[in-house]
C-alpha cells in the first residue's frame, strides 16, 4: 500500500512530523526545506489515499474470494 507523500520540489518522501503538532502546524520537507503545506491537509490526503488503496484491495480481494485469482487472467 502506497500512501507516501513526496516533496514536490525534491521528491524526498521524508516528512518530519513537527514537534507539538497541531492541524495548523506547516509541515517542511527536511531535504530541502519546501513548505509542503499544513499537518492537517497532508494527514487527510494520506488517509483518502490509504482508503482508496483499501478498497482497491478489499474489491480484488472480494473478486479472489468469489471467482478464484485464475478468472482475473482470462481478463
Amino acid at each position: 500500500m502506497n500512501t507516501a507523500l513526496h516533496c514536490s520540489n525534491c521528491g524526498s518522501n521524508t516528512i518530519a512530523m513537527p514537534e507539538n503538532s497541531i492541524d495548523e502546524s506547516v509541515v517542511i520537507c527536511p531535504s530541502c526545506g519546501t513548505e509542503l503545506g499544513l499537518w492537517g491537509d497532508l494527514i487527510a490526503v494520506a488517509l483518502d489515499r490509504a482508503r482508496e488503496n483499501f478498497e482497491k484491495t478489499s474489491n480484488l480481494t472480494l473478486w479472489n474470494a468469489l471467482y478464484g485469482a485464475e478468472s482475473m487472467k482470462s481478463k
